[in-house]
């Protein structure tokens, strides 16, 4: 290895120059480094030389900091380990979001310059405290951490970043009561048949809070374990253990139906076009828009002239959705009409500015969690169900010496927890099952997944009289058997024309 002191012809700069054999291809080769002092360019040289002898012996080298920072989620998403996937969905929307702005890996380096981005953030209120400390930087230090152990970077640059000292309030959550479950229950029968759903939406809401688990490991369950009289749950991750499961034999009965004709292997729980429910859609979507028309039901004042002219659904998407309402078709002319529908629009503005508040106050701490774990805990407990059993069938623990050296889960029984949920949310009624429908005497519409394919399919209307018979008792469409008018074919509110479908056209049974 020699060094010599050289000058640039084109520049006239001073500098130093290496020759030395290649670790890697074992040919001479030269380095120069255009600084003034040598004990300047010393350190340089040596940078360079240990990283070609790490690449030479299959180690880390400093490579690795110039990978850009998107393409390095990429591969953490590709090659990493993860658990679950929901868990990688999660961690593909907060990474690509990149809310950092990071542009290469190197940029991982700087802690100083991420803790004030945080605080930024923080301070224009685009996430709150719970975010930063929860999520995104927990993310960035598992990614770092993995191009750390999987040799693309040669140190773990996030491993000296301790957790960022926002303070925040601890969420409150509370718990339903047995009534406001039944009510949620109910407004989601009423949007399964407003929408049409081909696989309702009530059923997993009741399934989830029957059981009590945390819902990501309810929506990642099969058809395979599903079990006479319960759910069969993985052990856990951690301190996150996952309890017993069980379910009322009238449940599982409904489960089986729900979950006809689909193989083992595909979720228990779908969502109502029959693919895997996303925790997200689920929690901040569906189930919202359950509880926010449950009480806006529950609330709707009758003594207000509003509500002549708008109904609690249209008021309820509004307050959920925060848009307005928007009618179908085409703008009326006539003065007449046009008159009515300004005076609808401005009924369901007022109605839902005033109860907006007044429903946001309802559901207060009170989201999918909550409505799961939160409220079949208190609903067992304080129907004098034993709190051992209630920890089994939820998977809770106390860590106490007397749970984890002298309790014995075996001894216990954690289907009366989920029994007394299910008897509490959901009044005792008669199932009939005829074929592959459901029928339910409490009042519930028929339901059947492969008559709704059947028909939707692309050779529907080759389909037998009988299949489509199937269809309308199962949507409540076309016409009843006595061949009257049933329900309207486009229960989407977006897309239902009044003038085509008039209301009172509407066949009515007998006893109605």
């Amino acid at each position: 290895m020699q060094v010599t002191k050289i000058r640039s012809k084109k520049t006239g700069r001073v500098g130093w120059k290496w020759r030395f054999t290649d670790p890697v291809t074992h040919r001479k080769t030269e380095k120069r480094f255009y600084v003034t002092e040598l004990s300047l360019a010393k350190p340089m040289f040596d940078a360079h030389y240990n990283g070609l002898q790490a690449k030479a012996e299959n180690l880390p080298d400093g490579t690795g900091w110039k990978l850009p920072f998107l393409e390095l989620v990429q591969r953490f998403l590709s090659e990493a380990p993860i658990t679950s996937e929901q868990r990688k969905g999660d961690l593909r929307r907060v990474l690509e979001r990149n809310e950092l702005e990071l542009e290469y890996a190197r940029d991982l380096n700087d802690i100083g310059r991420l803790t004030a981005a945080c605080r930024k953030l923080l301070e224009a209120k685009t996430c709150d405290a719970a975010y930063f400390t929860h999520t995104l930087q927990p993310y960035l230090r598992q990614v770092s951490r993995w191009a750390w152990e999987s040799g693309i970077l040669p140190t773990h640059p996030l491993g000296r970043w301790r957790k960022l000292p926002f303070g925040h309030e601890p969420r409150k959550r509370r718990a339903y009561t047995a009534d406001e479950v039944q009510a949620i229950l109910d407004a989601t029968r009423k949007l399964d048949e407003a929408f049409g759903r081909r696989y309702p939406l009530e059923i997993v809401l009741r399934t989830l809070v029957t059981c009590g688990n945390r819902p990501g490991v309810m929506l990642r369950a099969t058809i395979a374990d599903l079990e006479p009289d319960r759910v069969n749950l993985p052990a856990g991750v951690g301190k996150k253990r996952n309890g017993a499961g069980t379910l009322p034999a009238e449940l599982v009965q409904e489960l089986r139906i729900y979950a006809r004709g689909r193989g083992a292997s595909a979720p228990l729980l779908v969502s109502a076009d029959g693919d895997g429910l996303d925790r997200l859609n689920l929690s901040k979507r569906d189930f919202w828009s359950s509880a926010t028309l449950a009480f806006v039901t529950a609330l709707w004042p009758n003594g207000d002239t509003a509500t002549q002219h708008a109904t609690p659904l249209e008021v309820a998407a509004v307050i959920a959705t925060g848009r307005r309402h928007k009618f179908d078709g085409r703008s009326p002319t006539n003065p007449a009409k046009v008159q009515e529908r300004e005076q609808r629009k401005a009924a369901i503005d007022k109605l839902a500015e005033d109860m907006k508040p007044l429903v946001a106050a309802k559901l207060a701490g009170r989201d999918l969690y909550a409505f799961t774990r939160k409220t079949h805990i208190t609903l067992a407990r304080s129907h004098g169900v034993h709190p051992d059993a209630v920890n089994v069938q939820v998977g809770h623990s106390d860590g106490s010496v007397e749970e984890k050296y002298y309790l014995d889960d075996s001894q216990l029984n954690p289907s009366a927890s989920s029994s007394m949920v299910y008897s509490l949310i959901c009044p005792p009624r008669q199932v009939e099952i005829e074929g592959n429908v459901l029928r339910l005497a409490a009042g519930s519409e028929s339901w059947n997944p492969e008559a709704v394919s059947a028909v939707g399919g692309e050779n529907g209307h080759e389909r037998q009289p009988e299949v489509r018979q199937a269809f309308a008792q199962a949507t409540g469409t076309a016409r009843t058997s006595d061949g009257i008018p049933g329900g309207i074919r486009t229960h989407d509110l977006r897309f239902r024309k009044p003038a085509l479908y008039p209301a009172e056209l509407r066949g009515h049974r007998s006893g109605q």
